[in-house]
């Protein structure tokens, strides 16, 4: 996948705060390289839940996804 901007914790949880308030959908960015040093494809989803750090995302076949979010490198809402 290809690389995006990298965002800063704050910018981070402004875009999922706001997401989470209007039911928008997300493409998230994890920092994690995968084995080839690429970043692997966008996790995409609703925000359905806040933990302390963590996220819960459910992604559009219904599973749910619980993301640190110190691990998102990027975050936009797509819709």
């Amino acid at each position: 996948m290809w690389q995006k901007t990298e965002m800063s914790l704050e910018q981070i949880g402004e875009v999922l705060e706001e997401a989470f308030s209007k039911g928008s959908v997300v493409s998230l960015q994890m920092a994690e390289l995968n084995e080839e040093h690429m970043y692997e494809a966008d996790l995409t989803g609703k925000v359905i839940s806040f933990l302390e750090n963590r996220i819960y995302v459910q992604e559009k076949k219904g599973a749910i996804q619980i993301v640190s979010i110190e691990k998102i490198r990027h975050a936009e809402i797509i819709y």
